[in-house]
Protein backbone atom coordinates (compact mmCIF):
# COMPACT_ATOMS: atom_id res chain seq x y z
CA UNK A 1 0.00 0.00 0.00
CA UNK A 2 1.40 3.53 -1.14
CA UNK A 3 2.04 5.82 2.54
CA UNK A 4 1.33 9.44 1.69
CA UNK A 5 3.97 11.38 3.18
CA UNK A 6 3.03 15.43 4.38
CA UNK A 7 6.13 17.55 2.29
CA UNK A 8 6.46 19.83 4.67
CA UNK A 9 5.44 20.07 9.14
CA UNK A 10 4.19 23.70 8.51
CA UNK A 11 3.20 26.11 5.86
CA UNK A 12 4.09 29.80 6.66
CA UNK A 13 1.40 32.05 4.60
CA UNK A 14 2.37 35.77 4.15
CA UNK A 15 -0.19 38.00 2.45
CA UNK A 16 1.94 41.37 1.03
CA UNK A 17 0.29 44.71 0.37
CA UNK A 18 2.21 47.37 0.44
CA UNK A 19 4.96 46.13 3.21
CA UNK A 20 8.44 47.44 1.41
CA UNK A 21 9.03 49.36 4.43
CA UNK A 22 8.72 46.63 6.71
CA UNK A 23 9.02 43.21 4.61
CA UNK A 24 12.92 42.63 5.04
CA UNK A 25 12.30 41.68 8.78
CA UNK A 26 9.69 40.00 8.64
CA UNK A 27 11.26 37.18 6.21
CA UNK A 28 14.17 37.21 8.04
CA UNK A 29 12.37 36.35 11.23
CA UNK A 30 10.72 33.45 9.50
CA UNK A 31 13.71 32.32 8.03
CA UNK A 32 15.89 32.17 10.94
CA UNK A 33 13.15 30.18 12.71
CA UNK A 34 14.85 26.95 15.04
CA UNK A 35 13.05 24.72 12.86
CA UNK A 36 13.20 22.07 9.92
CA UNK A 37 11.04 21.43 7.18
CA UNK A 38 8.75 24.54 6.76
CA UNK A 39 7.58 25.92 3.30
CA UNK A 40 6.98 30.04 3.50
CA UNK A 41 3.84 31.33 0.80
CA UNK A 42 3.92 34.48 -0.05
CA UNK A 43 0.79 36.15 -1.80
CA UNK A 44 1.18 38.99 -3.59
CA UNK A 45 -2.00 41.08 -3.37
CA UNK A 46 -2.00 42.99 -5.94
CA UNK A 47 1.35 45.31 -4.18
CA UNK A 48 2.00 48.48 -5.76
CA UNK A 49 5.01 49.13 -3.72
CA UNK A 50 8.70 47.19 -4.19
CA UNK A 51 7.44 44.52 -1.95
CA UNK A 52 8.16 41.78 -3.90
CA UNK A 53 11.51 42.71 -4.99
CA UNK A 54 12.17 42.72 -1.30
CA UNK A 55 10.82 39.40 -0.66
CA UNK A 56 12.36 38.02 -3.85
CA UNK A 57 16.37 39.76 -2.99
CA UNK A 58 15.66 38.52 0.85
CA UNK A 59 14.64 34.97 0.01
CA UNK A 60 18.00 34.54 -1.69
CA UNK A 61 19.64 35.02 1.09
CA UNK A 62 18.16 31.61 2.79
CA UNK A 63 17.37 28.16 1.76
CA UNK A 64 13.83 27.80 2.83
CA UNK A 65 11.20 26.57 0.39
CA UNK A 66 8.81 28.77 -0.98
CA UNK A 67 6.04 30.07 -3.31
CA UNK A 68 4.94 32.98 -4.23
CA UNK A 69 1.42 33.28 -5.82
CA UNK A 70 0.57 36.61 -7.90
CA UNK A 71 -3.13 38.11 -7.97
CA UNK A 72 -4.86 41.26 -8.10
CA UNK A 73 -5.97 42.77 -4.96
CA UNK A 74 -8.57 41.30 -3.19
CA UNK A 75 -7.61 41.90 0.44
CA UNK A 76 -6.62 40.25 3.29
CA UNK A 77 -9.20 37.06 3.25
CA UNK A 78 -8.80 36.25 0.00
CA UNK A 79 -4.88 36.76 -0.16
CA UNK A 80 -4.93 33.99 2.75
CA UNK A 81 -7.49 31.74 1.64
CA UNK A 82 -4.91 31.68 -1.39
CA UNK A 83 -2.16 30.44 0.57
CA UNK A 84 -4.00 27.84 2.95
CA UNK A 85 -5.26 26.36 -0.87
CA UNK A 86 -1.97 25.46 -2.01
CA UNK A 87 -0.39 24.79 1.29
CA UNK A 88 1.34 21.14 1.93
CA UNK A 89 2.17 21.42 5.40
CA UNK A 90 0.63 19.64 8.19
CA UNK A 91 -0.02 22.37 9.95
CA UNK A 92 -0.19 25.89 9.01
CA UNK A 93 0.22 29.31 10.10
CA UNK A 94 -0.72 33.38 8.97
CA UNK A 95 2.05 35.85 9.63
CA UNK A 96 1.32 39.37 8.53
CA UNK A 97 3.62 40.83 6.40
CA UNK A 98 4.86 43.77 8.55
CA UNK A 99 5.34 41.86 11.91
CA UNK A 100 8.05 39.06 13.32
CA UNK A 101 8.14 36.16 14.93
CA UNK A 102 10.64 34.78 17.73
CA UNK A 103 12.88 32.51 16.73
CA UNK A 104 11.29 29.84 18.43
CA UNK A 105 7.89 30.44 17.46
CA UNK A 106 7.23 27.71 15.22
CA UNK A 107 9.23 24.77 17.29
CA UNK A 108 7.15 25.69 20.41
CA UNK A 109 4.24 25.68 18.78
CA UNK A 110 4.67 22.63 16.45
CA UNK A 111 6.28 20.56 19.45
CA UNK A 112 3.49 21.20 21.80
CA UNK A 113 1.17 20.47 19.00
CA UNK A 114 2.45 16.97 18.35
CA UNK A 115 3.38 15.75 21.69
CA UNK A 116 -0.39 16.45 22.63
CA UNK A 117 -2.05 15.40 19.73
CA UNK A 118 -3.75 18.76 19.14
CA UNK A 119 -5.15 20.42 16.02
CA UNK A 120 -4.86 24.08 17.30
CA UNK A 121 -1.88 25.67 19.45
CA UNK A 122 -1.60 29.15 20.12
CA UNK A 123 1.45 31.72 22.05
CA UNK A 124 0.81 35.18 23.54
CA UNK A 125 1.34 38.30 21.25
CA UNK A 126 3.15 41.40 22.22
CA UNK A 127 1.61 45.00 20.46
CA UNK A 128 4.94 46.36 19.62
CA UNK A 129 5.95 49.98 17.86
CA UNK A 130 7.94 51.06 14.59
CA UNK A 131 11.07 52.35 17.13
CA UNK A 132 11.21 48.86 18.87
CA UNK A 133 9.66 45.93 16.19
CA UNK A 134 11.50 43.12 18.50
CA UNK A 135 9.15 44.56 21.57
CA UNK A 136 10.93 44.40 25.13
CA UNK A 137 8.75 41.26 26.77
CA UNK A 138 10.65 38.17 27.40
CA UNK A 139 9.20 35.30 29.62
CA UNK A 140 8.12 31.84 29.13
CA UNK A 141 5.73 30.33 31.36
CA UNK A 142 5.17 27.09 30.03
CA UNK A 143 2.56 25.11 28.24
CA UNK A 144 -0.83 24.57 29.06
CA UNK A 145 -3.86 22.56 27.46
CA UNK A 146 -7.45 24.42 27.59
CA UNK A 147 -10.42 22.52 27.18
CA UNK A 148 -13.53 23.74 24.79
CA UNK A 149 -15.83 25.49 27.19
CA UNK A 150 -13.10 27.29 29.19
CA UNK A 151 -11.49 28.88 25.98
CA UNK A 152 -14.97 29.75 24.22
CA UNK A 153 -16.41 31.90 27.24
CA UNK A 154 -12.99 33.24 28.28
CA UNK A 155 -12.42 33.68 24.50
CA UNK A 156 -15.67 35.85 24.42
CA UNK A 157 -14.64 37.41 27.74
CA UNK A 158 -10.56 38.05 26.38
CA UNK A 159 -9.64 36.77 29.21
CA UNK A 160 -7.46 34.63 26.30
CA UNK A 161 -6.51 37.24 24.00
CA UNK A 162 -5.44 35.42 21.09
CA UNK A 163 -4.66 36.77 17.96
CA UNK A 164 -4.91 35.23 14.47
CA UNK A 165 -1.34 34.98 13.52
CA UNK A 166 -0.11 33.63 16.73
CA UNK A 167 -2.14 30.49 15.57
CA UNK A 168 -1.04 26.85 14.37
CA UNK A 169 -3.22 25.04 12.82
CA UNK A 170 -3.85 21.81 10.90
CA UNK A 171 -4.42 22.32 7.47
CA UNK A 172 -7.04 19.00 7.15
CA UNK A 173 -9.04 20.29 9.76
CA UNK A 174 -9.48 23.47 8.15
CA UNK A 175 -9.88 21.81 4.42
CA UNK A 176 -12.46 18.94 5.73
CA UNK A 177 -14.74 21.74 7.62
CA UNK A 178 -14.54 23.90 4.76
CA UNK A 179 -13.19 26.69 7.41
CA UNK A 180 -11.65 29.73 4.96
CA UNK A 181 -11.58 33.79 5.45
CA UNK A 182 -14.76 35.41 5.09
CA UNK A 183 -13.98 37.32 1.51
CA UNK A 184 -16.80 39.51 2.37
CA UNK A 185 -14.61 40.80 5.36
CA UNK A 186 -11.97 44.34 4.96
CA UNK A 187 -11.62 43.92 8.80
CA UNK A 188 -13.08 41.74 11.39
CA UNK A 189 -11.71 38.43 9.41
CA UNK A 190 -9.62 36.74 11.76
CA UNK A 191 -11.93 36.74 14.68
CA UNK A 192 -15.14 35.31 12.39
CA UNK A 193 -12.63 32.80 11.41
CA UNK A 194 -11.78 32.35 14.78
CA UNK A 195 -15.08 31.25 15.90
CA UNK A 196 -15.85 28.89 13.65
CA UNK A 197 -12.81 27.39 14.09
CA UNK A 198 -12.75 27.05 18.08
CA UNK A 199 -16.36 25.05 18.25
CA UNK A 200 -14.83 22.17 16.19
CA UNK A 201 -12.33 21.76 19.28
CA UNK A 202 -12.12 19.38 22.23
CA UNK A 203 -8.79 21.68 23.58
CA UNK A 204 -6.10 24.13 22.68
CA UNK A 205 -2.51 24.33 23.40
CA UNK A 206 -1.38 27.06 24.50
CA UNK A 207 2.12 27.94 24.91
CA UNK A 208 2.17 31.34 27.16
CA UNK A 209 5.00 32.71 25.78
CA UNK A 210 5.11 36.43 23.47
CA UNK A 211 6.82 34.73 20.31
CA UNK A 212 4.59 36.78 18.07
CA UNK A 213 5.00 40.59 17.96
CA UNK A 214 2.11 42.56 16.51
CA UNK A 215 3.28 45.84 14.71
CA UNK A 216 1.10 48.96 15.69
CA UNK A 217 0.83 51.24 12.74
CA UNK A 218 -0.90 54.70 12.71
CA UNK A 219 -2.35 54.12 9.09
CA UNK A 220 -3.95 50.49 10.27
CA UNK A 221 -6.98 48.90 8.78
CA UNK A 222 -9.39 50.56 11.53
CA UNK A 223 -8.17 54.12 10.84
CA UNK A 224 -9.52 53.70 6.89
CA UNK A 225 -12.79 51.65 7.95
CA UNK A 226 -16.25 52.99 5.86
CA UNK A 227 -19.43 53.00 7.74
CA UNK A 228 -20.46 49.94 4.85
CA UNK A 229 -17.87 47.86 6.09
CA UNK A 230 -19.03 47.82 9.82
CA UNK A 231 -22.71 47.21 8.17
CA UNK A 232 -21.06 44.06 6.11
CA UNK A 233 -19.04 43.23 9.20
CA UNK A 234 -22.40 43.52 11.48
CA UNK A 235 -24.31 41.33 8.97
CA UNK A 236 -22.06 38.78 8.99
CA UNK A 237 -21.97 37.95 13.06
CA UNK A 238 -25.62 37.88 12.80
CA UNK A 239 -25.28 35.04 10.82
CA UNK A 240 -22.02 33.45 12.31
CA UNK A 241 -23.93 33.93 15.81
CA UNK A 242 -27.15 32.38 14.42
CA UNK A 243 -25.29 29.37 12.83
CA UNK A 244 -23.25 28.83 15.75
CA UNK A 245 -26.39 28.79 17.73
CA UNK A 246 -28.15 26.09 15.96
CA UNK A 247 -25.16 23.78 15.99
CA UNK A 248 -24.18 24.01 19.31
CA UNK A 249 -27.28 24.52 21.48
CA UNK A 250 -25.15 23.94 24.37
CA UNK A 251 -23.36 26.70 24.26
CA UNK A 252 -25.99 29.07 22.60
CA UNK A 253 -26.05 31.23 25.61
CA UNK A 254 -22.63 32.25 24.96
CA UNK A 255 -23.13 32.58 20.77
CA UNK A 256 -25.96 34.99 21.81
CA UNK A 257 -23.36 37.59 23.24
CA UNK A 258 -20.97 37.06 20.37
CA UNK A 259 -22.43 40.33 17.70
CA UNK A 260 -23.22 42.39 21.12
CA UNK A 261 -19.56 41.48 22.44
CA UNK A 262 -17.54 41.75 19.19
CA UNK A 263 -19.28 45.14 18.13
CA UNK A 264 -18.74 47.17 21.55
CA UNK A 265 -14.83 45.87 21.24
CA UNK A 266 -15.12 46.84 16.87
CA UNK A 267 -16.26 50.36 18.14
CA UNK A 268 -13.50 50.94 21.21
CA UNK A 269 -10.84 50.44 18.37
CA UNK A 270 -12.56 52.57 16.08
CA UNK A 271 -13.68 55.48 19.03
CA UNK A 272 -10.04 55.60 19.64
CA UNK A 273 -9.51 56.42 15.92
CA UNK A 274 -11.62 59.31 15.10
CA UNK A 275 -14.14 62.41 17.11
CA UNK A 276 -17.13 61.89 18.63
CA UNK A 277 -19.18 63.18 15.51
CA UNK A 278 -17.57 60.54 13.22
CA UNK A 279 -18.14 58.11 16.08
CA UNK A 280 -22.24 59.57 16.58
CA UNK A 281 -22.92 58.85 12.57
CA UNK A 282 -21.04 55.76 12.37
CA UNK A 283 -23.76 54.70 15.72
CA UNK A 284 -26.55 55.49 13.89
CA UNK A 285 -25.84 53.88 10.60
CA UNK A 286 -25.40 50.65 12.36
CA UNK A 287 -28.40 50.14 14.33
CA UNK A 288 -26.82 47.86 16.83
CA UNK A 289 -29.08 48.41 19.43
CA UNK A 290 -31.04 44.57 19.31
CA UNK A 291 -27.16 43.68 19.81
CA UNK A 292 -26.08 45.87 22.61
CA UNK A 293 -28.67 45.10 24.81
CA UNK A 294 -27.89 41.44 24.78
CA UNK A 295 -24.74 42.66 26.21
CA UNK A 296 -26.11 44.33 29.26
CA UNK A 297 -26.10 40.27 30.69
CA UNK A 298 -22.78 39.92 29.32
CA UNK A 299 -20.42 37.93 32.37
CA UNK A 300 -18.01 40.64 32.51
CA UNK A 301 -19.16 43.95 34.69
CA UNK A 302 -17.12 46.24 32.14
CA UNK A 303 -18.91 44.92 28.76
CA UNK A 304 -22.25 45.01 30.66
CA UNK A 305 -21.41 48.58 32.07
CA UNK A 306 -20.60 49.78 28.65
CA UNK A 307 -23.76 48.27 26.83
CA UNK A 308 -25.57 50.21 29.50
CA UNK A 309 -23.25 53.26 29.19
CA UNK A 310 -24.51 53.29 25.27
CA UNK A 311 -28.44 53.18 26.15
CA UNK A 312 -27.49 55.90 28.70
CA UNK A 313 -25.48 58.40 26.80
CA UNK A 314 -23.71 57.77 23.51
CA UNK A 315 -20.70 60.44 24.52
CA UNK A 316 -20.04 58.96 27.65
CA UNK A 317 -20.03 55.38 26.10
CA UNK A 318 -17.58 57.13 23.25
CA UNK A 319 -15.21 58.58 25.88
CA UNK A 320 -15.74 55.25 28.27
CA UNK A 321 -14.60 53.53 25.05
CA UNK A 322 -11.21 56.00 24.46
CA UNK A 323 -10.46 55.43 28.44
Amino acid sequence: MEIFVIPYKVSVIVPVYNSGKYIEKTIISICEQDFSNYEIIFINDGTQDESMEIVASTLAKFKIPYLIINQKNAGMSAAKNAGLKVAKGEYICFIDSDDIIDKLYLSKLYTLAKNKSLSVCFCDFEDVYEKNRLGSANYDKGNTIINRNNLLLNFLKRKYKIHGCALLINRDLLINNNIFFNEDLRFGEDNNFMWRLFPKLNSIGYVQAPLYKYLRRENSVMTRQKASNFLVMKDILIQTSKELSEQYQQESHIFNWLTGRILIGSLGAYAKQCDFKTFSNLINTLNCENHIKKALTFPDIRVALLAAMFFVNKRLFYFSLRS
